[in-house]
């Protein structure tokens, strides 16, 4: 079975716009916050972040999370004498000497709306709030925060763009579905969510938490687990979401992400990796992979809350261990290239006649560390609803 181009998830982000830039900065005091009040104007519909200073002297991403208005989200662009406006109210604690000011300076940064910044911030509560982050640093609350756990969902860039790469280039193990190392290049960037699905925020898409391990204290912090393909994406055989009471057409409602989906195997495996080619993510040794991730519990113990372990150097948690996650694609294998050395593009398993199996990737809480090998490959029937089933969503990295 040879791949079908994906045209779903990454597409989007090829279109080509005009680059913006920023011009009129201007700084004032703020009474009403204690803080500063910035003005400025942008030549293009853009994501729009900022740097301040201190008598010159950069003031760290951490100190700078109190921001209100037009900052930290796509803005339109400006025209005539038409101005954008936001505010900082400097924090105390990560910044003391902010409030005595010096001489405060603001770098104003726009970002095309085809290459938005680094982090992505989901609002599952209201409706079309989405705010970019340009650091891990400039998250508010740190990105171990319980809001990107629950009412929010937090999406990190993977840096994919024409970047060929050997996918199942693992050092063999037992698993011979892992072993057709062949080359991928990926069209564009894309958006990838740091955490598995929540319980919570599952909650607050669909208003189900889904089957497995609720009830407890903290399974709101749980992966949503126990759910078959078609409770993600509206039926069991599409590759595209449908309209209807399912996970991805409702946070598409939501949001206007339009491109929301699950990750093709290609994604899921490029992001896991992390641009390393060893058995975890975290090296090759067995013993080092439970740092990683949730192997070995057992029926009886269940899957842990995500993000209570290392994550990768893409900031990705959960990747190995705790719950599989199911992937675009139809189960192929083994898979079959004209030529294994020439990059496939984009690649997405089409359904081969007769098939009622998807692939799942990373492992989960009753099984060991082999099946969180970042090239290990496994397929399960689209209509189960295994308590180790779960889900990560990717899309296109695209301003919104």
């Amino acid at each position: 079975m040879k791949f079908a181009l994906m045209c779903s998830v990454l597409a989007l982000a090829a279109t080509a716009v005009a680059t913006p830039t920023v011009s009129n900065v201007a700084v004032s005091p703020d009474p009403l916050s204690s803080g500063v009040k910035v003005t400025y104007k942008v030549s293009e519909d853009a994501v729009v972040t900022v740097r301040f200073f201190s008598d010159g002297v950069a003031i760290p991403d951490e100190g700078v999370t109190q921001l209100v208005g037009d900052i930290c989200r796509k803005v339109r662009a400006t025209s005539g004498g038409e101005v954008r406006t936001f505010h900082w109210a400097p924090d105390l604690e990560t910044w003391p000497t902010s409030r005595r000011f010096g001489k405060i300076s603001a770098e104003v940064t726009a970002w095309a709306t085809n290459a938005p910044p680094l982090f992505m911030a989901v609002d599952l509560v209201t409706k079309s709030n989405i705010l970019y982050y340009a650091s891990k640093a400039a998250l508010p609350g740190g990105i171990s925060n319980e809001l990107y756990k629950t009412s929010k969902m937090l999406f990190r860039k993977i840096p994919a763009k024409e970047v060929v790469w050997n996918m199942d280039c693992s050092p063999k193990t037992d698993n011979a579905q892992a072993l057709y190392t062949h080359q991928v290049v990926f069209s564009d960037d894309y958006y990838m969510a740091v955490y598995q699905c929540t319980q919570q925020q599952s909650k607050y898409i669909i208003n189900h938490p889904g089957y497995a391990w609720t009830g407890q204290e903290d399974s709101y912090l749980k992966p949503c687990s126990g759910i078959d393909y078609a409770s993600i994406l509206g039926n069991n055989t599409t590759q595209v979401p449908l309209s209807g009471n399912n996970r991805v057409w409702n946070l598409i409602k939501m949001t206007g992400i339009t491109s929301l989906n699950l990750p093709t195997e290609a994604q899921w495996e490029y992001a896991c990796r992390a641009r390393t080619n060893t058995m975890w993510y975290n090296g090759g040794n067995w013993g080092n992979a439970t740092k990683i991730g949730w192997f070995n519990k057992g029926g009886s113990v269940g899957t842990a809350p995500v993000g209570t372990l290392t994550p990768n150097d893409f900031d990705l948690y959960d990747m190995g261990g705790n719950v599989f996650e199911y992937c675009l694609d139809w189960w192929v294998f083994p898979y079959e290239f004209e030529d294994a050395s020439v990059p496939v593009r984009d690649p997405l398993a089409a359904r081969p006649e007769g098939c009622e199996k998807r692939v799942r990737r990373g492992g989960g809480y009753m099984n060991d560390q082999r099946y969180g090998n970042s090239g290990w490959r496994t397929d399960i029937a689209y209509n189960s609803t295994s308590y180790d089933n779960g889900f990560r969503l990717a899309c296109a990295a695209i301003a919104y």
